[in-house]
């Protein structure tokens, strides 16, 4: 997984024999992508970013790179993210010295 400063985040398929030719681009924020996490069963993807949000993207969907949850509320930056082992919470971290945490995804 790689962000960009774009705004845009890229997942290689690294089993591929041409990881660049299968990779997907999750596009949506608006600034710098800073942070990501997979849930423990690797069905959601959070990137976190300087647009101040992050984004859930389901990656079961027939294109995950098609829409996302975008959750907001912080004043700066979301530069860490977290998520609960059994994928109960997610929990975001900010340049703005605050926590997050969002249950039910």
């Amino acid at each position: 997984m790689t962000g960009y400063s774009n705004g845009a985040a890229q997942l290689w398929d690294l089993k591929a024999r041409d990881p660049a030719a299968t990779a997907m681009v999750f596009r949506g924020h608006g600034s710098e992508v800073r942070a990501v996490a997979f849930s423990p069963d690797n069905r959601l993807l959070v990137t976190g970013s300087d647009d101040r949000t992050a984004q859930l993207w389901r990656l079961e969907d027939r294109d995950p790179t098609s829409s996302s949850i975008v959750l907001r509320g912080h004043e700066d930056s979301v530069a860490a993210l977290a998520i609960r082992p059994d994928g109960r919470w997610l929990v975001t971290g900010s340049e703005d010295k605050t926590a997050r945490r969002g249950s039910g995804i």
